[in-house]
């Protein structure tokens, strides 16, 4: 986060600009922005390549002991070949974030093993430990991290990457790797690392590099990129930067070709609730829990009454989600089993009459006259949003129930993504430039409330 001032747009944009064909995201240690990348990029007609930079342990992931000065992570840049590749890129990235976080989310050869299926590896050339070795003239180091991938994925599954953004080092291992591809036959790719779109983003990017580690623009010793040549290059830039290195141009789009990797969107995967002997399925037994709440909320259900809990249980029966109302209302009892506070329901699931009955909600939608359909309609097939409250002193309490129950592979936590107001992206960018913050202040009292930012 705070890395990079490249909008997804703005790299289609100039993609398309520049008549590209493909162009490959590779966050650090994430993938947050592949869907939206994928669509965007599918949608202008460029080729999307899945993938992403991750950290990678120079021992264990599980490591966080380590010298002041000592590295902690070198860099391995992962691409997507096809759908089994991008299934274990996202693995990697959990394990990263997971098992592995030490002021970065790391993976290591262990994990890289397990998760090598239909994935391309490259090497970049400064931040991969091959390069880190080779510049501390330990060759040796560096030619074992070249033997583990080679063992493990295939030399053909594995590039080296030239790059360059003017600075020396770069040059020094580039001739490594140049000799490398001579010597042992190891490919190589031209790559350039695009931290913003356009050259003349590079002061914009310096900015947003102060805000995110709290520095100002006239600190002498704040972190900063060596150059403004990180942006994303024409193929005639890359030539005149790297046409000396064999194939390393070409091999951009043979990799381009070898990346076919898909994202499957419209197909819905219904949990599965552990269904009670004696019921033939979920279906069955959320009936038999609403009819049980039916009796326990209502004194003398009428006719009507019935019939619209009919016609819900028939909707959920068509939509297949009997078994996540069941999920839901099982964890949503066993909390008030467990005496931690549940709220009354809120949003569309309080429309719904077997939520209701189900102990779910504590809302009676035909007292109130609330609409089912907002809730569960077969003209919009979606799955059903549930909102629940949990008190703060039992929420954990509550996930760890549901861990135990189905298990830690079938539970995730959801994230939400903030960004930068206009009015934010002011005081921020004013006390990086040391601006006075009455200036600002002042400034700001003519910013809409909702104008956009970053």
């Amino acid at each position: 986060m705070l890395q990079s001032t490249a909008r997804i747009d703005r790299l289609i944009r100039k993609a398309q600009e520049m008549g590209q064909t493909a162009l490959a995201l590779t966050d650090h240690g994430n993938m947050f922005g592949i869907l939206e990348f994928y669509t965007a990029a599918q949608k202008a007609g460029i080729k999307p390549i899945l993938g992403c930079d991750l950290y990678m342990s120079p021992d264990s992931r599980r490591n966080t002991n380590y010298a002041p000065g000592q590295t902690a992570w070198h860099q391995v840049i992962a691409l997507a070949q096809n759908s089994a590749g991008y299934k274990n890129l996202m693995a990697l990235c959990s394990t990263g974030h997971l098992e592995g976080h030490h002021h970065k989310p790391r993976v290591d050869r262990e994990a890289i093993e397990q998760r090598r299926k239909g994935l391309l590896f490259l090497l970049p050339n400064l931040d991969s430990e091959v390069g880190h070795h080779f510049l501390r003239g330990q060759e040796k180091k560096a030619r074992e991290i070249l033997d583990f991938f080679a063992a493990t994925c295939g030399r053909d599954r594995v590039f080296l990457v030239v790059q360059n953004h003017g600075r020396e080092e770069e040059k020094t291992v580039n001739q490594f790797f140049l000799k490398l591809h001579r010597e042992e036959g190891w490919p190589l790719v031209a790559g350039n690392d695009v931290h913003y779109v356009e050259r003349k983003d590079s002061p914009a990017h310096d900015v947003l590099l102060c805000i995110e580690g709290g520095w100002k623009l006239n600190d002498a010793n704040r972190p900063r990129f060596p150059s403004d040549q990180y942006y994303l290059k024409s193929g005639d830039e890359m030539h005149a930067l790297l046409a000396e290195y064999p194939d390393a141009l070409e091999n951009t789009v043979r990799i381009a070709d070898m990346c076919e990797a898909t994202v499957e969107f419209g197909t819905l995967y219904h949990p599965n609730f552990p269904i009670p002997k004696g019921f033939k399925d979920a279906d069955a037994y959320l009936e038999k829990l609403a009819m049980d709440g039916l009796k326990q909320r209502y004194e003398k259900p009428g006719a009507e009454l019935k019939e619209r809990l009919r016609f819900e249980l028939d909707t959920m029966k068509r939509m297949k989600v009997a078994g996540y109302m069941l999920i839901v209302q099982d964890f949503i009892n066993a909390a008030k089993e467990r005496g931690i506070p549940v709220g009354p329901g809120r949003g569309s699931a309080v429309g719904s009459i077997v939520s209701y009955l189900t102990g779910i909600t504590d809302v009676d939608p035909v007292r109130y006259n609330l609409l089912f359909e907002r809730f569960l309609n077969p003209e919009r097939v979606s799955m059903p949003d549930i909102d629940t409250d949990f008190s703060d002193s039992g929420r954990q309490e509550v996930i760890q129930y549901v861990v135990d129950k189905y298990g830690q592979d079938s539970v995730a936590q959801i994230v939400t993504y903030g960004r930068l107001k206009a009015k934010a992206v002011l005081k921020d960018v004013a006390r990086v430039l040391g601006i006075d913050h009455r200036e600002v202040e002042r400034i700001n009292k003519f910013i809409p409330p909702l104008a956009k930012g970053l």
